[in-house]
């Protein structure tokens, strides 16, 4: 798995930016297939919801090891974020045990991360002579940091679906995210670029021009005379 540090490391900044303490009650349950949904999920809903995370940030997410306690998680929560792709092959067994329709694919607490990336590396075949392959293109979508924008979006747009009571409170909190974000990827100076201020003419200058007006008008007054008003 090939991802750029830079962009991880940016992603990171941004998910730390809107860290503090949050309370143990939650209003409702989040459960993520990786870590790194799981931390741009805490920093919008913040208390608002308890999120997990199935997979460990150093766990390799093609083989994560499915068990019980998963399917229960799973069970109970109103919301389910997994990449989408031909990533966790392990979700769909986990996704059948659970038996809830709410996360199920196709539910209303279903967030899949990849939906509206472009995907790198597509395959023009899908013949594995070459080796294991992903059918649809890349599925690790997160170490670029625009990617990691689009993944909050698709995650807030799942939080507002399944809890609209709070729909205006996950919106601002993506917004001051992808705030700090951008502003950690370019800078200050690049994000706020400083306000040109327009000058106002001198006198003098308002009299040239005024000047150049007049004799203008006059000209094209000519012009417009034919020989017949001479």
């Amino acid at each position: 798995m090939h991802t750029r540090t830079v962009g991880t490391t940016t992603l990171a900044l941004g998910v730390l930016a809107l860290a503090g303490a949050r309370p143990a009650q939650a209003q409702i349950k989040v459960v993520t297939s990786l870590s790194t949904y799981a931390a741009i999920a805490r920093e919008i809903a913040s208390e608002k919801a308890n999120v997990v995370s199935i997979g460990r940030g150093d766990e390799n997410p093609h083989y994560v090891q499915p068990r019980p306690s998963f399917a229960l998680q799973l069970q109970r929560a109103d919301l389910f974020v997994s990449t989408g792709l031909d990533l966790e092959l392990w979700v769909p067994a986990l996704l059948d045990k659970a038996n809830n329709s709410k996360v199920n694919t196709g539910g209303p607490g279903n967030v899949t991360a990849y939906t509206g990336i472009t995907l790198l590396d597509v395959p023009t075949s899908t013949s594995r002579s070459g080796g294991d392959i992903h059918a649809f293109g890349n599925p690790h979508i997160w170490g670029d940091p625009i990617n990691g924008i689009v993944i909050g979006q698709n995650i807030t747009i799942g939080l507002k679906r399944v809890d609209p009571a709070n729909a205006a409170y996950y919106q601002q909190r993506f917004d001051a995210w992808k705030d700090h974000l951008l502003r950690a990827l370019v800078g200050d100076s690049l994000y706020d670029p400083p306000v040109r201020k327009r000058t106002r003419p001198t006198r003098a200058a308002r009299e040239r021009r005024l000047e150049h007006k007049r004799r203008h008008g006059v000209t094209k007054a000519l012009r417009r005379r034919g020989p017949e008003d001479d």
